[in-house]
């Protein structure tokens, strides 16, 4: 795989007409972009040669301290206590960096003794404009699963009208066809922590007593005298 931004080199993160710019000079490089082919802000282009990336830098703005985030500090000291079994910081980047370029969309990338992380894929149709849905999934997951996946890639299909399938490692955990509809947020974790870390403990998304009072709020909304549903209008403004 074909590095096309590292914040560290290019210093900083790219502008969204940049990065643009940079995946169409890959993959379509006869496609305009409208205004996103404007010059961009900053001093930093990127052009595509001969199949290779080459970086026109001038002025580029450097970051003090790109290597020392406090906050990246913190997260490695407290995964390193009491946890000697996980392999974190500057050797799993080392491995991941290694493994990325045999790795596919599918396939589990291998760190340390041979612990594997899982890969999810979501594929989306296009047509329906699901992507910010899928979106939001793949932010909820890797929100939660920050440790336990390795990528949460998405893929938009304009091949089949309606689809929306998730899968683990190929293994598909949801059709939205067959399973009715798009999964609960709480009901797509229990799904994904089930197959890739079956003992975790997800806080209140298991803990039923809170299932049961929010059932009970609704029910408490279905049954809204005349009375209340009267204040709510007038409070909302709708007549």
């Amino acid at each position: 795989n074909q590095i096309i931004w590292d914040r560290k080199q290019d210093g900083g993160f790219p502008e969204s007409k940049v990065l643009k710019q940079i995946v169409r000079n890959v993959i379509a490089p006869t496609k305009s972009l409208g205004h996103s082919d404007s010059p961009p802000s900053t001093s930093v282009t990127s052009t595509i040669a001969k199949g290779k990336m080459e970086e026109v830098t001038t002025e580029k703005n450097v970051i003090s301290d790109e290597d020392n985030c406090d906050e990246c500090n913190e997260n490695r000291e407290g995964r390193n206590k009491g946890d000697n079994d996980k392999v974190i910081g500057t050797e799993v980047e080392a491995v991941i960096n290694k493994s990325i370029g045999d790795s596919d969309g599918d396939s589990s990338i291998m760190i340390g003794g041979g612990t594997s992380l899982p890969n999810v894929r979501i594929t989306y149709c296009t047509g329906c404009r699901w992507m910010l849905r899928s979106a939001w999934m793949c932010q909820e997951l890797l929100t939660t699963f920050e440790e336990e996946l390795h990528s949460v890639t998405l893929v938009p299909s304009a091949l089949s009208s309606g689809i929306f399938n998730i899968f683990i490692d190929g293994e598909m955990i949801w059709d939205r066809k067959i399973d009715g509809g798009f999964p609960e947020m709480k009901v797509l974790k229990q799904r994904v922590r089930d197959r890739i870390v079956p003992e975790r403990n997800l806080g209140h998304i298991d803990n039923d007593d809170n299932f049961q009072k929010s059932n009970e709020e609704v029910d408490d909304d279905d049954e809204m005298g005349d009375d209340d549903a009267a204040e709510l209008r007038n409070f909302y403004g709708v007549l």
